[in-house]
């Protein structure tokens, strides 16, 4: 299958890296030996009431949430505080193959392992073919990753659990690839990218 490709940093000299596609935590790029002239652009947010503006009691449409999960005013902001390693998820359309961008505002104050924002592909039937969770930081950041598309998949639900957990402004972007931007050749990766990341293809604990 083709990938998109996307300019990043210079290596050394006159080599720079091109992105070719991103797996569970695994970013893989291409040595060039010129850098593009045209800069990758995203495209709008995927995720709706991605601030949480539109939130009342009891409702955070269009999120689902699976346990406390209760919108708070901090100044002029809404953010969202989970609690009891409650669930925040939206689902989204999404295109195979393509590159996307996954990113948040967050905080988790509780233990490593129970603060983490994940994404899950899905095929038209409904099947899972691939999810990747990454943990939070205990630090209020922003903090994204990058992730293709696999094939065959047609949405995507993006997720946020934990307990003491604190988030806001959450994004889903799709690479839009400019004129010099040309498809990337076959590159298959896998596997997560350190002890704090996991990934499967199995169906993603509750």
């Amino acid at each position: 299958e083709e990938r998109q490709a996307i300019w990043s940093a210079r290596l050394d000299g006159d080599r720079y890296l091109r992105m070719e596609c991103a797996d569970r935590g695994f970013n893989v790029y291409r040595v060039e030996d010129a850098p593009s002239a045209v800069a990758p652009t995203w495209g709008y947010n995927r995720i709706e009431n991605a601030g949480f503006e539109e939130a009342g009691p009891g409702s955070i449409h269009p999120w689902d949430f699976d346990g406390p999960a209760v919108p708070l005013q901090v100044g002029d902001n809404t953010i969202v505080s989970l609690s009891a390693r409650a669930t925040l998820s939206q689902s989204v359309d999404v295109a195979d193959g393509r590159l996307y961008r996954l990113s948040l505002r967050a905080a988790s104050s509780g233990d490593i392992d129970e603060g983490f924002f994940q994404i899950a592909w899905y095929d038209p039937t409904g099947g899972l073919r691939l999810f990747y969770r990454r943990a939070l930081s205990t630090t209020t950041q922003e903090q994204s990753y990058f992730q293709t598309a696999p094939a065959g998949v047609s949405r995507a639900v993006v997720s946020v659990r934990g307990s003491g957990v604190r988030v806001d402004n959450v994004r889903l972007e799709e690479l839009l690839a400019g004129p010099e931007q040309e498809a990337a050749s076959p590159l298959r990766v896998g596997g997560p990218a350190s002890p704090e990341a996991r990934s499967s293809t199995a169906t993603p604990s509750p």
